[in-house]
């Protein structure tokens, strides 16, 4: 028996984007550079474990590809994954948007 948190294999975007911090580091990840988890913390507003978790998830479905070893480990999106044009089409529609709003 399954449970709520349980990602319905049929429906692996629910698995991979099961969360807000999920969302708000690929937000920022999309903007095609390689970041460290304290710096993507704090742009999103979300606790470091919480951004670990989201980034371990992301790492996981191969969207995200650590840069780095040891004491330096920054994150980038791995722009061979099917996923990340559409993704980044997306965020920058929605960052457009949000600014025509603004000039209303």
């Amino acid at each position: 028996m399954r449970t709520p948190g349980d990602a319905n294999p049929e429906q692996p975007l629910d698995a991979i984007f099961g969360s807000v911090a999920v969302v708000r580091v690929l937000r920022e990840l999309s903007d095609g550079e390689a970041h460290a988890p304290s710096y993507l913390a704090q742009r999103t507003n979300i606790s470091r474990p919480a951004v670990r978790d989201a980034l371990i998830r992301l790492e996981r479905f191969h969207i995200v590809v650590r840069v780095g070893e040891g004491r330096v480990v920054l994150y980038r999106v791995n722009d061979n994954h099917p996923l990340m044009r559409r993704l980044i089409k997306l965020f920058r529609a929605e960052a457009k948007l949000e600014s025509d709003l603004d000039d209303a």
